[in-house]
């Protein structure tokens, strides 16, 4: 009995221990710096952030941290290297003006479990949010605008980039490069590239209930297979409104209308496509270059007079 209650008492106290090494550190409270707090944190620590200014290119290379902001906090690359780079697992970053970079807003590379939340990022020569190598990334709520590159360039897996709002964008809105990733509910506008791209190589990726306005390119470029596409609104694209350029994927319920070119574009085979809607696009509103049988049709709306 004595031997249950110390081997109890021993777990016990490594619990309370562990619980007990996780803090709660203040800026400019308790260091003056963003970058000393993250010097000096320790895995499973909070770092809440006071309002203001503050000039500091940060790197998080300590799991299990959770940096906050607490009111109207600017961060300001300086023109410099990616104001926040991100080499640990399981990071939170919220709340934040992200600004002024010459490459990314974000930049991930390796992370497992990050989550950039409710954060504005702005005026960045590069990428708004760069993921190289990661895997079970959330991107939620977000503002991504006035970006030189891409607003999210996700190469990752099993992730989600959704509710965000992404604008006046040089390269393309959105672009995942992986397998098992979400893109939902965020709406795209002036992006110079294409809207939504899923590159070739990717699989089980989904793409839903997004909107995507006034890109001077395609508005959803499906390239992996196993993939949805589905309940999305493509209005005035200046190319195609989706183009399809690979197999075994689902297209379904989505709008496109007022596109430069065609409304959808199909260049591969052994696809699903129903239930979509296309109307007023200046080329067809579906061109097919392959043969038009090794896809299936089924309950779409395109204008007659105009398909292939």
């Amino acid at each position: 009995m004595k031997t249950f209650i110390a081997i109890g008492l021993a777990a016990f106290l490594l619990v309370a221990a562990g619980t007990a090494a996780a803090d709660t550190i203040k800026v400019p409270k308790d260091h003056d710096t963003i970058a000393d707090a993250l010097k000096n944190a320790s895995a499973g620590d909070t770092i809440l952030v006071k309002e203001g200014k503050y000039v500091e290119n940060l790197t998080i290379s300590t799991d299990e941290i959770k940096l906050i902001a607490r009111g109207r906090v600017v961060l300001d690359g300086d023109d410099g290297d990616p104001v926040i780079e991100v080499t640990a697992d399981d990071v939170s970053i919220r709340g934040f003006i992200i600004q002024n970079s010459d490459e990314a807003g974000i930049y991930a590379s390796g992370c497992d479990h990050l989550t950039v939340k409710a954060c504005v990022i702005r005026e960045v020569d590069g990428d708004g949010i760069e993921l190289v190598g990661s895997e079970h990334v959330l991107v939620t709520r977000c503002i991504i605008k006035d970006v030189g590159g891409d607003g999210v360039n996700a190469g990752a897996d099993d992730s989600w980039i959704k509710s965000n709002i992404l604008k006046t964008v040089d390269g393309d809105g959105i672009v995942v490069d992986g397998d098992d990733n979400r893109v939902r509910g965020n709406t795209i506008r002036y992006a110079d590239g294409d809207g939504i791209v899923l590159t070739a190589g990717g699989t089980y990726n989904s793409v839903s209930r997004n909107i995507v306005k006034d890109v001077v390119g395609d508005g959803i470029v499906l390239g992996a297979t196993k993939s949805s596409v589905g309940a999305n609104k493509v209005v005035r694209a200046g190319d195609d409104g989706i183009v399809v350029s690979a197999g075994d994927n689902v297209v379904k319920a989505n709008l496109v209308k007022l596109s430069g070119d065609d409304g959808f574009q199909m260049d591969a085979g052994g696809n699903k496509v129903k239930k979509n809607v296309a109307k007023k696009n200046d080329g067809d509103d579906l061109s097919v270059s392959i043969d038009p049988d090794t896809n299936v049709y089924r309950d779409n709306s395109f204008d007659p007079e105009e398909d292939d």
